[in-house]
């Protein structure tokens, strides 16, 4: 089955690079969606971290995701999220014990996605669910980490720092829908040709406080009319003084929260690049995306951090 849906995949790329062609009329990418309705995609996720003077450090792992459209009615949608089996490429980390718990912990729990009737993430209607899910696994790393003899006053003040992270309703959605974020960016969307929609933004803060303000930007690439299908393209760029800012208050105050005065080299390097960048793939009959792939880009003074997710339609 995994042949098969990355050939289609494949497939469907080629093709619209040959024949799709840059649109000169409107397109509404609009969610036609119905009650009962189930999909699977697999989601891939990687991360490559480079640092100066450091070895490259890195991940990539695949998992299965289910939707399941509960309820569809003219003001929107309730969307199940579900992620399966987690499939860590690196042989190494695919063993590591704690990784397998966290990974075990959110596995099958259903995250109830509300939208409205464009498709728009509204927020995660069992949000008390979803925390206690993710208390579950930070007590499971602090008690490694107390099994690894860490200092019990750093476990302690962790805790307290990790805890103040999922303290409201908008910072779970936040960490709760990273990834369903991206996959609903475009559906509900309308083109006007190849015009592009450009906008003032944010990119949110995990950590809770001020947001990043960016740049947004979306273009209708082209439409296959023979594949019914809609290729977008999206960037996302930080203004990089700004990020500089943000994350600096944000080491500043994890470290003084954990009772740490910053060091003359604790000073936050300069962001040069914060950016975002995707391609999605929409079925223009249904709405649902055939496929996707998202990058987010961060440059420093003295390293890197590039995060890479996709998600590509499996089917039967």
């Amino acid at each position: 089955m995994k042949a098969k849906f990355c050939l289609g995949c494949l497939l469907l790329c080629v093709a619209m690079a040959s024949a799709g062609q840059p649109s000169t009329q409107t397109v509404r990418l609009t969610p036609r969606w119905k009650k009962g309705e189930k999909l699977r995609y697999e989601m891939h996720k990687s991360r490559q971290r480079l640092q100066e003077g450091k070895k490259p450090l890195g991940y990539s792992g695949r998992t299965d995701v289910d939707l399941e459209v509960l309820e569809a009615t003219a003001n929107g949608f309730l969307i199940s999220w579900t992620y399966g089996e987690s499939r860590l490429d690196d042989p190494t980390l695919a063993e590591e014990p704690m990784l397998r718990a966290i990974a075990e912990i959110v596995k099958g729990r259903p995250i109830l996605l509300e939208l409205d009737s464009d498709a728009s993430l509204m927020g995660v209607r069992n949000w008390q669910e979803l925390r206690n899910t993710y208390m579950q696994a930070l007590e499971l790393v602090l008690s490694e980490m107390s099994k690894a003899k860490e200092d019990p006053a750093t476990i302690a003040l962790l805790r307290t720092q990790l805890r103040s992270m999922l303290a409201t309703r908008q910072q779970i959605e936040i960490l709760g829908t990273m990834e369903a974020g991206i996959f609903f960016l475009v559906p509900g969307m309308e083109f006007e040709g190849a015009e592009p929609i450009e906008v003032e933004t944010e990119i949110a803060n995990p950590f809770g406080g001020s947001p990043f303000p960016a740049i947004e930007r979306f273009v209708l690439d082209a439409v296959d009319t023979k594949l019914g299908v809609a290729k977008i393209k999206r960037i996302r760029t930080a203004e990089p003084d700004a990020a500089t800012r943000r994350l600096g208050k944000i080491v500043g105050d994890m470290a003084g929260k954990m009772g740490k005065a910053p060091g003359p080299g604790d000073k936050m390097p300069k962001v040069l690049l914060f950016e975002d960048a995707g391609e999605f793939f929409v079925d223009l009959a249904t709405g649902w995306i055939e496929s996707l792939k998202h990058t987010r880009t961060v440059k420093m003074e003295g390293g890197s951090q590039v995060d890479l997710i996709s998600f590509a339609r499996k089917r039967p």
